[in-house]
């Protein structure tokens, strides 16, 4: 990627952080989205935060952000399987993702009946959608 694309790429969470301000009813949820992208090591974008810095729901977010985008066909990868998008999770904890969270998140997808839980109208379909890049 260049370095032009990685930027118009990494200025998206402060656009979107900044329209969802100017909505009085959902201001709380831009610490959310500004910093979803923000790694555990302290190397991601937009502030550089680090483990406990980073918000809880900034960090679960990102998590499922970062496993959807696995789960999805893009135009450079192919998407990945349900294990395989589970070890790359597996493989960023500690570094990318708050463990915990991880942790969670696949005991969630491992659990049918938290799965059925979830309205099939956002669940998606198997492997589907469109979510934010991965860093794969």
């Amino acid at each position: 990627m260049l370095p032009a694309e990685r930027a118009i790429i990494e200025i998206h969470p402060a656009v979107g952080a900044d329209l969802v301000r100017r909505v009085p009813a959902l201001d709380g949820l831009a610490p959310i989205i500004l910093h979803h992208h923000e790694r555990w090591d302290g190397t991601g974008y937009p502030d550089r935060l680090a483990a406990e810095a980073i918000p809880p729901l900034a960090q679960v977010v990102g998590v499922v952000d970062a496993y959807q985008a696995m789960r999805s066909t893009r135009p450079y990868c192919d998407a990945l399987g349900e294990e395989a998008a589970g070890e790359e999770l597996r493989r960023g904890a500690g570094t990318q993702f708050d463990p915990r969270v991880v942790a969670a998140l696949l005991k969630t997808l491992a659990d049918p009946t938290a799965m059925a839980r979830i309205p099939k109208s956002l669940a998606g379909a198997e492997g589907g959608g469109r979510g934010a890049a991965s860093g794969r």
